[in-house]
Parts: C-alpha cells; structure tokens; sequence
C-alpha cells in the first residue's frame, strides 16, 4: 500500500494532496488501480460505516491522480463519490498545476454533467477562472450558478453578488434561454 493509499484509507484528505504535489503524471497514473479498489470497496461498505470518512480523501486524490479530461471530470462527478465529496477549494488544490486547457476542458465538461449530478458551482467556476476558458453557459451550469448567488446565507444583497459577478451578461444570457427548445 503506498502512502497516499494510506493516507487516504485514513481519511487525511491535506496529506494525501500534499504526497500527491510534485508527482509526475506517471506516478498519478500508477496509484489509480489502488484508489479504484478502495472506491470499490467503499460502493458495498455498510452506509453508516467509518469508511465514508474516507470519501472526502479518495475523491480528491482520485482527481489529482486522473491525467485526462474526461475521466477527471468523470471521477469528479461520480455519484458514488458525491455523498462525501471533498470541497471544491480542496478538489481546486488536488487539480493545481495543470495546464490551462486541460483545466478548461474539464470545466467545461463538469458543465455538461446533468443537473442531477450536483457538481459545486464553485468547483466549476474555479475552474474556469484559473484556466481563462469561456464561461459555459449550459443549463447545468447556469442553474448552478443561480443557486449559487441567490443562496441563503450569503453576504450581501443579491444585487451586490450580481454586480460583483464578472460573466452577468452570459449568465443572464443563459438564464433566459434555459431548457428553450433547439
């Protein structure tokens, strides 16, 4: 078992990422197998079992571990991985490095999961920011970002979340033409 396996069996979600900084894209690559059979394992562990705490850890090295889009924006989204997902700011850390396309890629696809799928707001724009991307403006992300700057609890009044909001006009844009037949 490697150290990151065992960090994340422990549930050490900052340790993991931080034996996972500096790796290259070979020695991620090599760690999937064990990452996938603890997420095996975790699919038939009992649901009020210790082992989910391992989930926030698993998802996130999962995603540093991923070299490719689409199975990083796979993992990411996963459903069996969603119930105890790792905050976007860690997930947003684990992906740190990577070449802006590749980070706009993934966004974009995230951007295109369903509704359904729940992937944070906060992930997704994060991801577009840091990779320069234009903003995607699919129903699920525009949905997400409507939740997002009208949830309950957050600082300021709507107007002033909207007019710190760099992507408005897109946004808005996609609002009004959501779920509009093609």
């Amino acid at each position: 078992m490697s150290a990151v396996t065992a960090a994340v069996r422990a549930g050490r979600t900052e340790e993991a990422l931080g034996l996972l900084t500096g790796l290259a894209d070979a020695e991620r690559r090599a760690l999937l197998p064990e990452l996938k059979e603890i997420r095996k394992e975790l699919r038939v562990a009992p649901w009020g079992s210790r082992s989910r705490e391992m989930l926030p850890a698993l998802h996130a090295a999962g995603a540093a571990c991923h070299t490719g889009a689409a199975a990083a924006a796979s993992w990411l989204s996963s459903s069996d991985l969603r119930w105890r997902q790792a905050a976007p700011e860690l997930l947003l850390r684990a992906l740190e490095g990577r070449e802006s396309a590749w980070l706009g890629d993934v966004a974009h696809r995230l951007a295109q999961r369903p509704t359904s799928a729940g992937v944070p707001y906060a992930l997704m724009s994060g991801l577009v920011r840091r990779s320069g991307c234009a903003v995607p403006v699919t129903d699920p992300y525009v949905i997400a970002w409507i939740q997002h700057v009208s949830g309950h609890g957050r600082r300021g009044s709507l107007v002033d979340r909207l007019r710190a909001e760099p992507d408005l006009v897109r946004l808005v844009a996609g609002f009004f033409d959501l779920m509009e037949p093609q």
